[in-house]
């Protein structure tokens, strides 16, 4: 048989879990393990709430850090992409082909014009035909908005490969009435290219 003074304590923590635990007071006859699991709901939800700030803080820090590192560091050049833009090139035989792998703009006196239709994920690529026949491709990356940016390989007809490490500032340009001609204006470029050999 209860005594009061057993009634009395079973009403005093009844009245303890009302005080710590609002939403304990709406369930009628709520287990232990009912009141643990709203408990623990309870503390995971000001958690969330306490580390959301924090969470945003750190996603803006690491936005304005890919932006700076955009600025300064990928103005490098990358010889990762010039591996790859190498192999692209001399696997194309004619500008017809370079078309088909890169995004291409030309060169029409002083102004560019874009040939191709842009495609996402292609590189661009500047080229140039000449009257007597020959040709040359420069794939290159824009240091501002690209991995690889900094990055320029060039492919002639005969085959040949040049690879250029300089702040690309947009648009890569370059002029020439002959492929000797254009090759003088592109290693005269204003961020001045440094050539770079690779095996």
């Amino acid at each position: 048989m209860r005594t009061d003074r057993h009634v009395q304590g079973i009403f005093g923590l009844e009245v303890l879990r009302g005080l710590r635990y609002p939403d304990a007071q709406k369930a009628t006859r709520c287990s232990p393990a009912q009141l643990s699991g709203r408990c623990r709901t309870m503390r995971e939800g000001a958690t969330m709430k306490k580390l959301l700030p924090w969470i945003i803080a750190a996603a803006l820090l690491l936005a304005f850090v890919l932006y700076i590192a955009s600025m300064f560091h990928l103005g490098t050049g990358s010889r990762i992409f010039a591996r790859i833009w190498r192999r692209q090139l001399l696997a194309c035989q004619s500008l017809d082909e370079v078309k088909q792998h890169f995004n291409c703009i030309g060169t029409e006196g002083s102004s560019t014009v874009e040939p191709t239709k842009p495609k996402l994920g292609r590189p661009w690529a500047l080229i140039k035909s000449f009257p007597d026949g020959r040709w040359i491709a420069c794939a290159y990356a824009d240091s501002h908005g690209a991995w690889g940016g900094g990055t320029i390989v060039t492919r002639d007809s005969s085959g040949e490969i040049h690879i250029f490490f300089c702040h690309v500032c947009g648009q890569l340009y370059a002029k020439g009435e002959t492929l000797e001609e254009f090759y003088t204006s592109l290693r005269g470029y204003e961020f001045r290219p440094k050539e770079v050999f690779l095996k």
